[in-house]
């Protein structure tokens, strides 16, 4: 009682408390179990007080806000130094040539990122390079010419004029890349040749010209590709080595298709190819694989191609839009192939040139049966009554195609065409229909690709994320050196 006697003469003599010492009173009052109460008059006034603080919190809330904003945030600890003459870096803007000259790390990254071309892969390490360059060394011929798809920033390109002296002619689809290979590459502008054109859409050209001849533009492009390369002068050795790296399965269908209707590379150039690919798609060419793509590739591929595995790269030294990143602690799967493919001299002794296009539509067709039907089932969808003859000739009522050798189904294609219903039956039928309808699925899948290419001109954001490990070993450092050295 003495408390409560106490709290109201404090209240009656002290009527202009501001809102803290009521709180601090009505708090007193709540802790002593005495009850506070106040005039109808002071809660107006409390009200308003109360207003006024609250309107002022929240200007200083804002004001800090604001602070946070304007105040630079400060630079990351790897982040590579610009040069005077770059741009900043601050502000979002389109790639132009004024700027191409002094593009830095992230830059190029952020070239790289805008590139929507799911089927460009980037070497962005020196090591990779020069692991390609080692092996190359090995095969190359005083007169060889070395050709190289996709440069971006030219690691590889670097590598190949330190380490060889042939001639190098480089194909980069990517204008802003172009110019600043270019402004990089003056001094070797003798050994060096750049050409604005995708070496691996060859076969897009080719397709492109034979449906369309009298498109203006598009129709010299084939000639622009093939003009620099030396013609093949002999069935034994091939001049031209082809050197990149290759993240798309589409590419190796197209290899495959080009080297059947014998147009482009393999008719004229004949050429070696040293590519880094996805063990992914490595592993599309081994005997044992048995994924869908292989039904439709595998086979007729290793009929045309000899595939030498030469050596493996981290996959953190190359950048590609598709390629799917790994978990850190899978090392062993995030790993780049570097192999060899080369063409084979004796594949016209094994297979006429003229019945190329009937074999790879055969092997197309056995690659894609059931598991359930077998190789004889197949062959008499095309010539009823043929199973007798297989039979006669070793081969067993129900195997799967897939379940035979090489050899085995190269002596079935013989027996094929060796029957005397071949000429009658409908494979001619279907073989024609399917060498019409491929070049057009293929013209098409590779506008996709051109229209996503065109989107690389429009404004580049060059806010990186340094995370990323593709170029978890370029920062902090030139884009071409390494600490690590050769």
């Amino acid at each position: 009682m003495a408390i409560q006697k106490l709290m109201s003469n404090a209240w009656a003599f002290s009527p202009r408390l501001n809102a803290t010492q009521h709180g601090c009173v009505r708090m007193f009052s709540f802790l002593s179990g005495s009850r506070y109460v106040s005039s109808p008059s002071d809660d107006q006034e409390n009200s308003s007080v109360i207003c006024d603080l609250l309107v002022h919190e929240r200007r200083k809330q804002t004001k800090k806000s604001s602070s946070k904003v304007l105040t630079p945030s400060p630079k990351p600890i790897n982040t590579i130094e610009q040069s005077k003459n770059s741009p900043s870096d601050k502000k979002s803007r389109k790639i132009n040539g004024n700027n191409i000259k002094t593009l830095n790390d992230f830059n190029i990254m952020s070239l790289m990122r805008a590139i929507k071309s799911k089927s460009t892969c980037y070497i962005v390490n020196e090591n990779a390079a020069n692991t390609l360059v080692r092996h190359l060394k090995k095969d190359l011929q005083p007169g060889d010419i070395i050709a190289e798809g996709n440069l971006g920033a030219g690691v590889l390109t670097k590598a190949l004029l330190n380490f060889t002296n042939h001639r190098i002619i480089g194909y980069e689809p990517n204008t802003e890349f172009m110019m600043y290979l270019k402004s990089q590459f003056t001094a070797h502008a003798s050994r060096l040749e750049l050409h604005c054109l995708d070496i691996f859409k060859f076969y897009w050209y080719y397709t492109l010209n034979k449906r369309e001849p009298e498109r203006e533009g598009e129709a010299d492009k084939l000639a622009q590709l093939l003009k620099p390369l030396p013609e093949r002068n002999s069935e034994a050795a091939s001049q031209v080595k082809i050197v990149s790296s290759v993240c798309d399965i589409a590419f190796f269908h197209r290899l495959a298709l080009s080297f059947t209707f014998q147009c482009c590379f393999f008719k004229d150039v004949f050429p070696v190819f040293y590519l880094y690919i996805p063990k992914k798609i490595y592993e599309y060419f081994k005997k044992d694989s048995k994924h869908v793509v292989c039904r439709r590739l595998r086979l007729p591929f290793l009929y045309y191609f000899t595939v030498e595995h030469l050596d493996t790269a981290p996959r953190s030294h190359f950048y590609s839009s598709k390629v799917k990143r790994k978990k850190k602690n899978e090392s062993d799967e995030e790993c780049f192939h570097l192999v060899k493919i080369s063409p084979k001299v004796d594949v016209s002794e094994t297979i006429p040139l003229e019945q190329l296009e009937m074999f790879h539509y055969f092997m197309r067709c056995m690659n894609k049966t059931r598991a359930s039907e077998s190789l004889i089932f197949q062959m008499e969808k095309w010539i009823p009554g043929c199973g007798i003859d297989y039979i006669k000739n070793g081969f067993r009522m129900f195997v799967n195609p897939r379940q035979h050798t090489e050899d085995q189904l190269l002596e079935a294609y013989r027996l094929f065409i060796s029957l005397p219903s071949f000429k009658e039956c409908m494979f001619h039928h279907h073989c024609e229909n399917w060498s019409i309808q491929f070049g057009l699925k293929d013209e098409e899948s590779s506008q996709v690709e051109e229209t996503t290419n065109e989107n690389t001109d429009e404004k580049v954001n060059f806010d990186i994320d340094e995370d990323d490990e593709a170029f978890s070993d370029i920062k902090g450092k030139r884009y071409w050196r390494d600490k690590s050295g050769i």
